[in-house]
């Protein structure tokens, strides 16, 4: 698994999937190893993910699932959010924007309730920087998702809670990388505007 994460860092997508299924394998060969499975399933479907195996990679979060479900305390809650978060990603690319929808559901109900959102810690990141980006990111795959299903105004509304996301961001931490991330965001919401022939709010959307 640190050789998985370790070839994730240096862009070797591919030779990270495998490194992380060869840990997997050692858990079918060694019982006492058991307790890591949640672990390696989580790391082998990040792996796989990352790799556009998007197939293996849902299946592996269809297996860490039931036994995150299994595990009590508030760090399941909090694990939970983040592989369906995960997983959703995983079936958008697999080509199921239905079950990805199902799981950013799930998401978004774990990003209401606040006990939830204090476990969801990042290392010189406060809170609400936290949950502004996990909610810029479930957002964006909910437009994701509406676009393959054909539902343009379920997209546009995503797409604009994805820019608030990103606009309190950039009013609480002022950096680039979220000016960018906003003109992208209306942008794409110029784009879906002019798809559905409503060229004044495109119009109003590439002004901004």
């Amino acid at each position: 698994l640190a050789e998985a994460r370790a070839l994730l860092h240096v862009g070797r997508e591919a030779d990270a999937a495998d490194a992380a299924e060869r840990a997997l394998a050692m858990l079918d060969r060694a019982p006492p190893l058991a307790r890591y499975r949640p672990l390696a399933l989580d790391r082998a479907a990040l792996a796989s993910l990352a790799a556009a195996r998007f197939e293996r990679a849902l299946a592996l979060y269809d297996a860490e699932l039931p036994l995150l479900a299994a595990a009590p305390g508030l760090g399941a809650e909090r694990n939970s959010v983040v592989v369906r978060l995960a997983r959703a990603a995983a079936a958008l690319g697999a080509g199921r924007a239905r079950p990805a929808l199902d799981d950013l559901d799930e998401v978004d109900r774990g990003l209401r309730d606040p006990s939830v959102v204090g476990a969801l810690r990042w290392p010189n990141a406060s809170p609400q920087e936290v949950l502004r980006s996990y909610e810029a990111i479930a957002s964006g795959l909910r437009a994701n998702a509406n676009r393959a299903l054909g539902r343009p105004g379920e997209v546009q509304r995503a797409l604009e809670a994805r820019r608030s996301a990103f606009l309190a961001r950039l009013a609480e931490r002022d950096r680039d990388e979220d000016v960018r991330a906003v003109t992208l965001v209306e942008a794409r919401l110029a784009e879906n505007a002019a798809g559905q022939r409503d060229f004044g709010a495109a119009g109003a959307w590439l002004g901004r």
